[in-house]
C-alpha cells in the first residue's frame, strides 16, 4: 500500500506542477494560479500543504528524495505490470522522477521535482530566493 500511495502521491505532485507552470506561462502569478486552484476541483493535499505553502515561503524543505521516490514508483510499476495491469501513469510519472533526479540530483527533496519542472517549462513558478542558479 505504500507503494500505491507513493505512486499517487508522485502522481498528483507532477500534475499540479504542470498546471501551474501553465498558469504561469499565461501570465498568472503562481500564487494567484494557487488561489484559483484551491477554490476548484483541482484541489489536492499537495496544493494545499505543499506547493501552496511553498510557493509562499519559497522554501523547499528537505525528507523524502527524488532517488527513494522513484524507487517507489518504478517498484509500483514492477507490480502492476507483474498483475497485467496497464501503468500508463505511473510509466510517465516513473520517467519524470528519473529526469528530475538527471536535472536538480537524486538526493534533493521531492519538492525539487518543481526546479525540474521549472526548467522544462521555462518559468519560475517559486520564488527566485528559492531557485538553485
Amino acid at each position: 500500500m505504500k507503494l500505491v500511495n507513493n505512486l499517487l502521491s508522485g502522481a498528483q505532485r507532477l500534475l499540479t506542477l504542470e498546471c501551474i507552470a501553465l498558469a504561469v506561462k499565461s501570465g498568472i502569478d503562481p500564487v494567484e494560479a494557487v488561489r484559483i486552484l484551491m477554490a476548484g476541483g483541482g484541489r489536492n493535499v499537495f496544493l494545499e500543504k505543499g506547493i501552496g505553502p511553498i510557493i509562499e515561503k519559497g522554501e523547499l524543505g528537505g525528507g523524502f528524495s527524488l532517488e527513494l521516490m522513484h524507487k517507489d514508483i518504478d517498484l509500483a510499476c514492477r507490480i502492476g505490470n507483474d498483475q497485467d495491469i496497464p501503468m500508463f501513469y505511473g510509466a510517465i510519472t516513473r520517467e519524470m522522477y528519473r529526469l528530475s533526479m538527471g536535472l536538480v540530483g537524486k538526493d534533493k527533496g521531492i519538492n525539487s521535482v518543481a526546479h525540474a519542472m521549472e526548467q522544462l517549462a521555462g518559468v519560475h513558478i517559486l520564488p527566485t530566493e528559492s531557485n538553485p542558479d
